[in-house]
Order: C-alpha cells, then structure tokens, then sequence
C-alpha cells in the first residue's frame, strides 16, 4: 500500500529530514491515491542507530514512517482509500452536456 516516492537529505551528513509517501489502492480497473509528507526527527550521524543515506532500503524508511504514523492512522488511510474507490466505483455525480454527442443514444 505504501511507497516511497523521495527523500530529502542534509547534503554534508546525508541526515534524511524529509519522507514523501504516497499510499495506493487498486480495484476493478480505478485506482485510489493519498500522497502525503513526513519530517523525521532530527539525529546524530554519530548515533549508533543511524543508517548513512547510501545504505538505506525502502523497507526501513517504510519502517519509519508506519511506526511514526501508528496503526490507527494507517486504518484511517485505508478507510480513506476505501471510501475514494467506492466512489469511483460507484458514482453519485455525474458531469455532462445533454446535447453533446457522447450523451445522445
């Protein structure tokens, strides 16, 4: 469901300070997106726990942001995805013309 979509990084430590996420939902053809920003805390480079740039993975950074967010965010984000697709799916509102030639039978 989530991916990572770019880093920001301090260029003399390559401390990441910013994650941009996206979360992403497909059925039957339509998909759902919510796209969303992190600042991580600010850490030492010499903090034993901290990874250099070059060596990170999408699953640690992933990590980060899901254990920052919590589990009920995560749910909110999915009821959120839920609720777009069911609206693509299943239209409430329409736009149109009634003279224009797509909507003539």
């Amino acid at each position: 469901m989530f991916r990572i979509q770019q880093l920001e990084r301090q260029v003399n430590d390559g401390l990441v300070i910013t994650v941009h996420w996206d979360a992403i939902k497909s059925q039957d053809g339509h998909t759902a997106r919510v796209y969303g920003t992190f600042a991580l805390p600010a850490k030492d480079p010499s903090d034993p726990s901290f990874i250099p740039f070059d060596q990170l993975t999408e699953e640690v950074v992933l990590g980060w942001l899901q254990d920052a967010m919590g589990e009920e965010t995560i749910a909110q984000l999915e009821s959120s995805l839920d609720g777009q697709l069911d609206a693509l799916i299943n239209p409430v509102v329409a736009s149109g013309l009634p003279w224009s030639p797509e909507n003539q039978d």
